[in-house]
């Protein structure tokens, strides 16, 4: 990364990580806060489906706001991936000797496995959700901003998992990436018979769109389960 920053996460993650260790029940929250899946992703597509299954507003039908919306936040979350995999490995900050990172009470053990920290897929993923609910939905919108930035990255920061930096990367690739291919992606939807024929087969649409976000409210966990599970058993098919 360039010389801001790392001079801003230098400032910033001592600072939050100083919440680290002030009271094991705090330690704990702010972990429970960084490992639930149940207050990230099952928050965020709730406000989702919730404006899914709201009636009409004024501006009319949302749910191809919504539909477009979420393909273009899983292709931001393919930028970010695709970011990462060509960018400067950057190490989690809890693994840099030079922050001496707090390690807070509870928090699971997070191997140096070589992935790269810059930029953070959960800002990726959580703000391109935000970005696209608030296409459909100013309050909703707003709402999942707030609780993508305070409930899913900074307890992440906190805890040494990113710095500044990486959140701040990434929620600028989801928010770009959904602002430049929602309105196109909305625009194949409705001047295409395709939004027609995904409405006329409503239990598909539903079964596969429910689907689609239980992966992404998982961070896509099973998604890269399954792919390395072909991968070892890749080798146990050759010759």
């Amino acid at each position: 990364m360039a010389a801001l920053p790392d001079s801003i996460d230098a400032l910033l993650i001592p600072a939050l990580n100083g919440w680290v260790g002030v009271s094991p029940v705090l330690d704990r929250a702010i972990v429970m806060l960084s490992q639930a899946e149940l207050l990230k992703g099952v928050v965020t597509f709730a406000i989702f489906w919730w404006l899914w299954g709201a009636p009409a507003d004024r501006h009319g039908d949302r749910r191809p706001t919504l539909l477009a919306g979420f393909a273009a936040a899983v292709a931001a979350v393919a930028a970010g991936k695709g970011l990462a995999a060509i960018l400067p490995a950057e190490p989690r900050p809890l693994h840099d000797p030079a922050l001496a990172i707090r390690l807070a009470d509870g928090l699971p053990a997070y191997p140096r496995d070589g992935a790269n920290a810059f930029p953070s897929d959960h800002a990726v993923l959580y703000v391109a959700m935000a970005v696209a609910i608030l296409r459909a939905s100013r309050v909703a919108g707003l709402l999942a901003l707030l609780h993508a930035l305070v409930v899913v990255c900074l307890p992440r920061v906190v805890l040494g998992l990113h710095g500044p930096s990486d959140v701040a990367a990434g929620a600028l690739v989801g928010a770009g990436v959904v602002l430049a291919l929602a309105p196109p992606f909305e625009a194949l939807l409705v001047r295409t018979p395709l939004y027609d024929g995904l409405t006329a087969r409503p239990g598909f649409l539903h079964a596969a769109l429910f689907a689609a976000t239980m992966v992404a409210a998982l961070n896509f966990a099973p998604l890269r389960e399954v792919a390395r599970d072909l991968a070892a058993l890749a080798p146990a098919a050759g010759p």
